[in-house]
């Protein structure tokens, strides 16, 4: 069925996403994106839209873990924390009481921002 390649072209748009540090409004995602809507409508509509051979990718991002790919590491957030949530050593049973996950996210600038909603929601 057409819509098997579903999968690898959300994964393609993940790439080019990825790559542009998840700026998703350049052109190249937005043609994916539009592909990607024909695919889900295909069903409905009979039309069906295939990814250009030039936009297969080669090599994909650490976070999708395609072992029989050519990977890189991330760059974005996503990346880290992917790679972050990979190290966590836990032992059988711990209690996630006991984890600080959320400091481990909190990124530079994050306390200027949230500072800045608090106040806009205290109006």
């Amino acid at each position: 069925m057409k819509t098997d390649s579903l999968g690898m072209i959300c994964k393609t748009w993940e790439v080019y996403a990825d790559k542009n540090n998840l700026n998703v409004n350049n052109d190249i995602c937005k043609k994916i994106h539009n592909i990607h809507s024909h695919t889900v409508d295909f069903g409905k509509t009979g039309k069906f839209k295939s990814l250009d051979k030039s936009l297969i990718v080669e090599e994909y991002p650490d976070f999708q873990e395609k072992k029989k790919y050519v990977s890189y590491k991330s760059k974005t957030l996503l990346g880290e924390i992917y790679r972050m949530c990979k190290n966590l050593k836990l032992e059988p049973n711990t209690e996630v009481e006991k984890i600080n996950i959320v400091n481990m996210f909190i990124r530079p600038g994050y306390y200027k921002h949230n500072n800045f909603v608090m106040d806009l929601t205290n109006l």
